[in-house]
């Protein structure tokens, strides 16, 4: 599955790109994490990791995946919690 939007790309053959999923009070969310591209005239020599979350609707999991990186929630940075 590949799912560009704006500078973001998430793709599964992507070892940096990937999601995990987590259920709550009968709800389903995703914890996604794709790749910042760069704009396009202006592409980084490395993308930058971001993380996401969002609703998961696990009939259709592109869908949920581009939603998740167009509408979810940012992750803040926690490596400092590990």
């Amino acid at each position: 599955m590949r799912v560009e939007i704006n500078n973001l790309l998430f793709d599964d053959n992507e070892e940096d790109c990937f999601y995990e999923l987590a259920s709550t009070n009968g709800e389903q969310f995703a914890f996604v994490q794709v790749l910042d591209l760069g704009s396009p005239s202006a592409r980084l020599s490395k993308p930058i990791k971001k993380q996401y979350w969002g609703r998961w609707e696990g009939c259709n999991k592109e869908a949920s995946v581009l939603q998740i990186m167009s509408y979810g929630g940012k992750l803040p940075n926690l490596e400092r919690f590990t």
